[in-house]
């Protein structure tokens, strides 16, 4: 979801030959599964505790109060031991507030114990390029690829640690699809702020990230706030204040979760708002699975 400087590079795109682009699209592919295939290796397989309805819901109402009610409405029945999550996403996507929005088709498989996350997605340049992008935080390590026809190298990171605690952030806030995992005695600690918000903390393999989570009267999420997510810059990063807001709520089996959303950068010169889309298909489990 950051990757503003992408348009920048769609002039350098060419015609290739069918077979090389074939050939560097399963790459790509094979990429995607090996992290997909290394999910279950870092997954912890001990049971989340707590597991019974009674008690995720006597863990639920210690929570700071609006994080309270919201998982206490926004999660029923035994549903609170959910591991693994395969979500689909369609929507839009621009890399500058003049650029033409690009729709774009996502699918994310998530782990929760510890967060895990691998990011597979398609933005449609035009009815002939694709850009494949490829996000992930695995094992405590974090990858950003970006590349044209699946062959064109546009944008690549690995392994840095602004790219690491970027996409750990990014986790946190879409643990909204996910509320289980933001009940206490999990992963995530949480301080008031007042009735409507709360700051979440995670903390993975020794590096914290901080939201801030804002609920509504009806108490759905309708906002995530960083004041400092890692942007990537000039080669380099800046911490940036990033929202996320939400408009749409509904029930997705046994939890009740955003379903159309937009994220977007608050720059000196002006808010960018660079990602909208929705949930196209979610799933959940309850055991992580190769």
């Amino acid at each position: 979801m950051r990757y503003q400087r992408l348009l920048g590079w769609i002039t350098v795109a060419g015609a290739a030959g069918a077979t090389a682009i074939g050939i560097a699209q399963q790459r790509s592919r094979t990429r995607i599964d090996a992290f997909n295939a290394d999910l279950p290796a870092h997954a912890d397989d001990r049971p989340h505790l707590p597991v019974s309805e009674t008690q995720w819901r006597t863990a639920a109402a210690t929570a700071p109060p609006p994080v309270a009610r919201f998982l206490l409405k926004s999660i029923r029945g035994e549903a609170a031991d959910i591991r693994e999550v395969h979500l689909d996403t369609r929507g839009e996507f621009r890399g500058s507030i003049d650029a033409p929005w690009l729709p774009f088709a996502a699918s994310q498989r998530f782990t929760t114990s510890p967060p895990a996350f691998v990011w597979d997605a398609r933005v449609h340049m035009s009815r002939l390029v694709d850009v494949y992008v490829r996000d992930a935080y695995v094992g405590g390590r974090a990858e950003m690829v970006a590349k044209i026809g699946g062959a064109w190298t546009v944008a690549s990171d690995v392994d840095t640690a602004p790219l690491a605690d970027g996409q750990l952030m990014r986790y946190l806030g879409e643990t909204m699809w996910f509320p289980t995992a933001l009940i206490p005695g999990r992963s995530v600690i949480w301080t008031p702020i007042d009735d409507r918000s709360a700051t979440a903390t995670l903390t993975d393999r020794g590096r914290t990230v901080r939201l801030t989570f804002t609920f509504n009267v009806d108490d759905d999420i309708v906002e995530v706030f960083a004041a400092d997510r890692m942007r990537a810059v000039d080669g380099g990063y800046a911490a940036t204040p990033w929202t996320v807001r939400c408009s749409e709520h509904d029930w997705r089996g046994q939890v009740r979760i955003p379903i159309r959303c937009e994220a977007e950068w608050q720059l000196p010169g002006g808010p960018l708002a660079y990602w909208r889309g929705g949930v196209a298909g979610i799933r959940f489990g309850s055991a992580v699975r190769d």
